[in-house]
């Protein structure tokens, strides 16, 4: 006995499930991709810091963007618990001349000894120079200092960093930060939806034409 044709509405319906499904596994794979990155980081257990920056004093430290795509940078300030709530910092990032980035701050807002992030955002950056510049905004009347976290090991030197300098002035030593750079994707999150969409669509097209076979007999065919 030959089985008659599926009619033209079952297939309008399977035509229209397998376009939603590559609609919505295209829309997956654009918005579950998960960025990857990757760290450069100078640290130390045992840290010396910078001289004491007074209102008006700045610390500057350069360094040469390892990634295409840079997105934060950290550095630590470091400040006796009892700082004036006046306490301001403003910190920028250069890139060659122009300033990205500008952040003034409450000095107390900022984790003590620890690192504190700022969002770049930027990218075509690789090879280009950047700057880390760090500056006590605070009113001269209140006579208020902190420091930025810094060692002298030069085992511990980033390649792409230089020393510091504190008012204009040479160091020989290096202010603590970390660097961080979008290098890539992973596409496993996305697949994997991916994949459930595509499975979704197999069944339930799969289930629609063996319903049609069920309702066949009591068609009148």
């Amino acid at each position: 006995m030959i089985k008659p044709a599926k009619p033209r509405i079952l297939l309008v319906l399977q035509i229209i499930i397998w376009l939603l499904a590559v609609c919505m596994m295209i829309f997956v794979l654009n918005r579950k991709l998960a960025p990857v990155y990757t760290d450069e980081t100078l640290n130390a257990a045992h840290f010396i810091t910078t001289p004491e920056l007074l209102p008006g004093d700045a610390v500057t430290q350069s360094f040469t963007s390892s990634y295409d795509k840079l997105t934060n940078v950290d550095v630590a300030l470091c400040y006796d618990a009892d700082i004036s709530e006046n306490a301001a910092a403003l910190i920028q990032v250069l890139r060659e001349d122009t300033v990205i980035v500008q952040q003034p701050l409450s000095v107390r807002s900022c984790p003590n000894s620890s690192f504190l992030s700022l969002s770049v955002k930027t990218s075509d950056c690789l090879g280009d120079h950047f700057t880390i510049r760090v500056e006590n905004i605070s009113d001269p009347s209140d006579n208020t200092s902190f420091t930025l976290m810094a060692t002298d090991k030069e085992y511990l030197y980033l390649d792409n960093t230089s020393n510091y300098e504190w008012n204009g002035l040479s160091s020989s030593s290096r202010i603590l930060c970390r660097f961080t750079y979008q290098t890539g994707y992973s596409y496993y999150p996305a697949l994997t939806y991916a994949f459930w969409v595509f499975l979704a669509a197999l069944i339930v097209t799969g289930l629609l034409s063996r319903l049609w076979d069920r309702l066949l007999p009591h068609s009148g065919h």
